[in-house]
């Protein structure tokens, strides 16, 4: 039975594959181009509500499921009732290129989000994708940037009522049962600016794209936990949240992870 099960997985992924190399691939790039025209077409007409960023945030989710369909990948969202009306910093581990892919499938079209993103990305081809959704970009080597670029992160979160994604190890570990170091810089935004803290734990993404061409699911699971809300965070340093944090996403990883 198990062998029966492995020819019909087979099956099943081999014209899965042609689908992911040719039409997926290019199809995702393809996306980010034309991300890329709205928002110059926005700028030369002074009008970002030409293509509206609802537009392009809804774009974008649905170029990511049909990305992660054509990986196989099978999404597993816990918590996501926790998710509070209104802006919020989401802060989750960071193990692989999928986790943004993922996370904006998890959060669907309805909850409008930005992410504060390295400053190589700003010459990758998914910048596209990065400007429509009017990422900041951060310059780790240059410490004055990257407060500002936080900062202003945060202000137009909070002014947009948006959400913001910041990866607060601010590297892949490649490995979801590994956590580094957490950098403070976005609870200390959180904390001046007064906005909730929503942890985020991701697990599985590292398997997504070292296993895209074998058959079978890749089981890809989110937990959103309860934000700290800013009647707790005005009593805390930024250290401290950050600790919580990281704690808390390691007890996910623990109790989740297979």
């Amino acid at each position: 039975m198990k062998l029966i099960n492995m020819l019909i997985d087979m099956i099943v992924w081999i014209p899965r594959i042609f689908f992911l190399l040719f039409y997926t691939s290019w199809n995702f790039f393809w996306g980010s181009r034309r991300e890329r025209k709205w928002v110059i077409k926005n700028n030369n007409l002074q009008d970002d509500n030409h293509h509206p960023f609802s537009k392009r945030w809804e774009y974008a989710v649905t170029k990511s499921k049909m990305l992660s369909f054509s990986l196989g990948i099978k999404l597993v969202v816990r918590g996501e009732d926790n998710l509070p009306k209104g802006s919020a910093v989401l802060t989750p581990n960071h193990v692989s290129y999928a986790d943004s892919m993922t996370l904006m499938q998890a959060l669907g079209p309805d909850r409008e989000t930005s992410a504060v993103a390295k400053i190589e990305l700003e010459k990758s081809v998914l910048r596209g994708y990065f400007d429509a959704l009017e990422a900041f970009y951060i310059d780790r080597e240059n410490f004055r940037q990257a407060i500002a670029a936080l900062i202003g992160a945060g202000k137009w979160a909070k002014n947009n009522n948006r959400y913001m994604v910041i990866f607060p190890e601010g590297k892949r570990s490649g490995d979801s049962n590994k956590i580094d170091d957490f950098n403070d810089g976005a609870y200390s935004i959180s904390k001046k600016l007064l906005m909730p803290i929503v942890p985020v734990t991701i697990i599985g993404t590292e398997q997504v794209f070292r296993k895209a061409f074998l058959p079978g699911k890749r089981v890809v699971q989110i937990i959103f936990d309860k934000p700290i809300k800013t009647k707790d965070i005005r009593h805390k340093d930024s250290v401290t949240i950050s600790n919580e944090v990281r704690e808390q996403i390691k007890l996910n990883i623990d109790k989740y992870s297979k």
